[in-house]
């Protein structure tokens, strides 16, 4: 079975690719490597991800005379594929990062060139969330309609970062953020006090990308925040299981985090702290969450990556976000907790997830059929016991767990 797709922004620097440096992306369980490089460093790459069973995927700086629509840029997109093409570990061509809209013409060009001389690969485009475009309605109208329009995208891909902080005078009833010692140095705020906050918009992103992907049967991709910056907060595990399991239950076709290596800090109000590999090339705590996250994902993944999400509920839902209260579905008749949403599957499987970081909750169900759960540590089916048709489970904090009907 194809393994589940699991990538990362902003990948090893082009000095320090080597066969070491790619294994270690690869242990921490990246199927997919982010290659933007020259030429020559892009080949490299493509080789030593076949090495190692997993693919790459390639942006080229040629693709700019492509995108800007360059005297010649046809030939430049002959050059690209010419190039990369019969590498067996190629798996896209990215063209751009969170476009505006007035861009898509360009992009559509680009696309359908590349698919008339390489109708083997896709093209790669991530698209901005719903927070800059200020309302669900202008998003839907201004942007995502036209988008699938124009562009007719081969993958769909967004990131949507929620977990914030604010700075307060005093902490109200949200709980303290947590702000790195290496951030509050590097911008001088060490008398600042910072709460948790979360922007809504969330639930609204990934029930988009979940619909627009089942209406034209396209694969789509939520990509996970996790290095600190700017008003981004220090996030601790339970946090970046939330940002994940919360997007598992969705049914995306591939996960993607942001960042594998940290960014150099060249600007004092972005800051970056704390991606999956420090500055200097060291792993920190956050390689090895996330490593223990993408073992589990990958697992699960298998399993319900050739299933259809057939619909998600949530218990304590939030109800301007396009989300869906639970009142019966698929034979499970009741859904006891204090806050958790829920993805069924086409194949008798569903994920729930703790919607809350800050505590571990107990979530009953009621159904007359058997049930199972899936060992996220030994990876096998575990019969569940019920008292009266209920079914109980503890979630951890941020934590998801899948469950099938027998």
């Amino acid at each position: 079975m194809k393994k589940y797709p699991i990538t990362f922004w902003y990948g090893i620097p082009k000095d320090l690719i080597s066969d070491e440096r790619i294994k270690e992306a690869v242990d921490a369980g990246f199927t997919i490597i982010e290659s933007r490089y020259d030429t020559e460093t892009n080949k490299k790459v493509l080789s030593l991800c076949e090495k190692y069973g997993v693919e790459a995927s390639i942006f080229d700086d040629r693709m700019y005379n492509a995108l800007n629509g360059e005297e010649g840029w046809e030939k430049s997109l002959d050059a690209i594929v010419e190039d990369y093409k019969e590498f067996p570990a190629l798996r896209d061509y990215f063209l751009r990062d969170e476009p505006e809209a007035f861009y898509f013409p360009n992009l559509a060009r680009v696309k359908e060139y590349l698919k008339k001389i390489d109708p083997k690969h896709k093209a790669m485009i991530n698209l901005l969330p719903v927070i800059p475009l200020e309302s669900v309605e202008n998003y839907e109208k201004n942007y995502m309609e036209p988008f699938m329009a124009q562009v007719k995208p081969e993958i769909l891909s967004y990131d949507h970062y929620c977990l914030i902080k604010r700075e307060v005078p005093a902490l109200t009833d949200l709980p303290e953020a947590l702000v790195s010692k290496e951030c509050r140095e590097h911008n001088k705020t060490q008398d600042i006090i910072y709460e948790k906050f979360n922007r809504p918009g969330f639930y609204y992103n990934l029930a988009e990308f979940r619909e627009l992907s089942i209406k034209h049967n396209i694969p789509w991709m939520v990509i996970i925040q996790v290095v600190e910056h700017w008003m981004f907060r220090f996030l601790n595990e339970a946090e970046i299981r939330w940002e994940v399991y919360q997007s598992m239950a969705y049914g995306p076709s591939c996960i993607s985090y942001f960042t594998y290596w940290t960014p150099t800090n060249t600007g004092e109000a972005w800051s970056y702290h704390h991606a999956l590999i420090n500055i200097d090339g060291t792993k920190n705590n956050n390689y090895y969450i996330v490593q223990g996250i993408n073992k589990e994902i990958a697992a699960i993944g298998e399993l319900i990556q050739n299933a259809k999400s057939s619909a998600v509920f949530h218990v304590g839902a939030e109800v301007d976000e396009k989300v869906v209260p639970f009142t019966g579905y698929n034979g499970i008749d009741r859904i006891d907790a204090e806050t958790v949403t829920i993805g069924f599957f086409d194949n008798d499987m569903f994920i729930i997830a703790n919607k809350t970081f800050e505590k571990s909750q107990k979530v009953s169900f009621t159904t007359s059929k058997k049930v199972e759960h899936f060992n996220k540590n030994s990876f096998v089916w575990e019969k569940l016991e019920s008292s009266d048709n209920i079914f109980s489970y503890e979630l951890n904090s941020g934590d998801g767990e899948l469950f099938r009907l027998i």
